[in-house]
């Protein structure tokens, strides 16, 4: 049972401030949840606070009020915690005028009570939520689902149909009587009792079970557009072919950076923008002619995350894939996108959007919906890691899971085996859970007194 609940603030300076068409981070944070049981076993998550330079306080003080209702909870059965958390506090995100913080600690103790389940179950996160077809999906992002205007909106091959939307069904004999695949069984059994959300990682479209060496395709993120260049060659130095430049900066500096993005990856290479919901509907379709000749693969969050006819309007209009998610908060909002037919990629965020159980009830939706799923992460070490097990265990597989090019120490230096990409694509960890370790050195390096 859940003993304790504890927050970990951690923060690093960082010689050059990452940029966004909302604002500029000019430091980095990472706060991180322990999960202390009395068996032993420590879970971690962790939680969204990259904006403002202010977010980590009012979230702090969230989860330390939502500790005391986690103690003598059943760590196996996260998704029913989930569940119950989620109707506890919803109110009072409404009523506090911050759901969205409500979200992200939700998000964050999601993470940590699926990284205990795994450990407590000896599996890796990924082989306990039902995972293992990682070596197909980093083969489908090599292709990128095709060269330049091969694929359709939705990232499918043309011609393929509803196969390749549906692809890598469990053969004959790999699923049990319920139809989940036979190594998922552990993870349907540990949420069981939570519904759809709880079963999320055990739908037919998981393959056999991958163990040590398990990898995910990466696609490199956060490219300003005044250095995107030298970013993008040390990624192309790491095997990575698919990119992400931010956007919104005004149509000359954007056209400019994507122009000599274009030059420097090659015409093989995706190149994707992200505009952080800068433009009206209007002038998202004007922008987006304009960046025509870079040969974009997505545009993500061209407008305000609340305005989903407005996004729906760009994707008709402008004729080029619209991915979201991060911003939507829950399988609901993600359901209405869909509904719409506003969006061609989701992205849920395991720190942001409602953890793991909500990350893989959006994967689902849609695969179900011939849609793809490229997880969204911009943080430390921990988040990007559980995104990674997630993606492992994604029904339809990712296009690519999102790897920030920004130097980050609360990333690169914050575990004692840090993440590692190797030909395009992250390592899994072997290890049960999580399979990370924090670096005692680190900790005290970057840890920071709460408020």
């Amino acid at each position: 049972m859940v003993r304790e609940v504890r927050p970990l603030l951690l923060a690093a300076d960082i010689e050059r401030p990452v940029r966004t068409s909302f604002g500029t981070m000019a430091r980095r944070y990472a706060l991180l949840v322990e999960v202390l049981t009395d068996a032993g076993l420590r879970g971690l998550g962790e939680i969204w606070c990259n904006f403002p330079p202010w977010a980590p306080v009012d979230r702090i003080a969230l989860l330390q009020a939502m500790g005391p209702t986690l103690v003598g909870a059943d760590p196996t059965r996260p998704a029913a915690v989930w569940e119950r958390l989620l109707r506890g506090n919803e109110v009072l995100g409404l009523q506090w005028g911050a759901p969205g913080p409500v979200r992200h600690v939700l998000s964050g103790i999601d993470t940590a009570l699926w990284d205990i389940a795994a450990q407590a179950a000896g599996l890796p996160l990924h082989r306990l939520l039902g995972g293992g077809g990682a070596a197909r999906w980093a083969q489908g992002a090599a292709r990128g689902a095709g060269a330049a205007g091969a694929t359709d909106a939705a990232g499918a091959p043309r011609g393929a149909g509803a196969g390749a939307r549906a692809r890598a069904r469990p053969a004959a004999g790999m699923t049990d009587a319920a139809g989940a695949p036979r190594e998922a069984e552990a993870g349907a059994e540990a949420g069981a009792e939570a519904g759809p959300r709880a079963r999320a990682g055990a739908w037919p479209g998981v393959g056999p079970g991958a163990g040590a060496g398990a990898t995910v395709p990466v696609y490199a993120s956060g490219l300003d557009p005044e250095g995107a260049e030298a970013m993008a060659a040390r990624q192309l130095a790491l095997g990575v072919t698919a990119f992400k430049l931010k956007v919104g900066f005004g149509a000359e500096a954007d056209q400019r950076a994507a122009r000599a993005l274009r030059e420097v990856v090659g015409g093989a290479a995706r190149i994707m923008v992200d505009a952080n919901q800068a433009w009206t509907p209007r002038q998202a379709v004007a922008a987006i002619a304009g960046l025509a000749g870079a040969g974009l693969h997505w545009v993500e969050e061209p407008v305000r995350c609340d305005d989903l006819r407005g996004l729906a309007e760009v994707r008709r209009a402008a004729g080029v894939p619209t991915a979201a998610g991060e911003n939507l908060y829950g399988l609901a909002a993600a359901q209405a996108a869909v509904a719409l037919d506003a969006v061609d990629v989701l992205q849920p965020d395991v720190s942001k959007t409602g953890g793991i159980t909500e990350s893989l009830a959006v994967a689902r939706l849609a695969d179900a919906h011939g849609r793809r799923c490229a997880l969204h992460f911009l943080g430390g070490a921990v988040g990007l890691m559980a995104s990674a097990h997630v993606a492992a265990a994604a029904a339809g597989g990712p296009l690519w899971l999102e790897l920030d090019a920004n130097p980050n120490p609360l990333r690169e230096g914050l575990l004692l085996d840090p993440p590692a990409v190797r030909d395009g694509a992250l390592l899994l960890p072997a290890g049960p859970g999580l399979g990370i370790a924090l670096d005692p050195a680190a900790l005290r390096r970057y840890g920071v007194d709460l408020p």
